[in-house]
């Protein structure tokens, strides 16, 4: 694949084809506009602590999605005890010497929402890391990618607030 440069928000690039552009646009999508707009709304519907630890389970999300993806990968029992034990030590963070729980369906299911969100996105990063595309580049396009999701979200809050 003959390779040429090409700017990406002002740094240098190679160029890489329609499969890695598309992969760099759902991650943009993914990771940098539905996840934070999820989260976001979610904090408008129930509490911070509720997110905070709807959102630790990422993890799981991702360990569960990558085995649906491919069913030879093995997850093993330190991975299954270190996600349990990472949870506890968020709900203890979280929740200290107050273990109050307010459960909110709409604020709640939106942050897990959220959570399998970055599952999604971060088993996109690990299909383009086949690119090895230097990170400042990576970075730089998904968040590009991410700004246009954004502008065309907030243009089209502002059509349908205006109709």
């Amino acid at each position: 694949m003959k390779k040429s440069r090409s700017y990406v928000l002002g740094v240098r690039a190679p160029k890489y084809g329609r499969k890695a552009q598309l992969l760099f646009a759902l991650a943009g999508f993914l990771g940098t506009f539905l996840y934070f707009l999820m989260e976001n709304v979610a904090l408008q519907h129930t509490t911070a602590s509720n997110v905070g630890v709807l959102v630790s389970l990422a993890p799981l999300f991702t360990a569960a999605v990558s085995k649906l993806e491919n069913p030879k990968l093995t997850l093993s029992l330190q991975f299954f005890v270190g996600a349990v034990l990472s949870f506890v030590g968020v709900l203890l963070i979280v929740f200290g010497d107050n273990m109050s729980l307010v459960i909110n369906p709409l604020g709640d299911t939106l942050a897990l929402g959220a959570a399998f969100v970055w599952a999604l996105y971060s088993i996109v990063l690990n299909k383009l890391s086949v690119y090895k595309a230097p990170i400042l580049v990576s970075t730089r396009t998904i968040f590009g990618y991410g700004l246009i999701f954004i502008v065309a979200g907030v243009l089209y809050a502002d059509v349908q607030k205006s109709c």
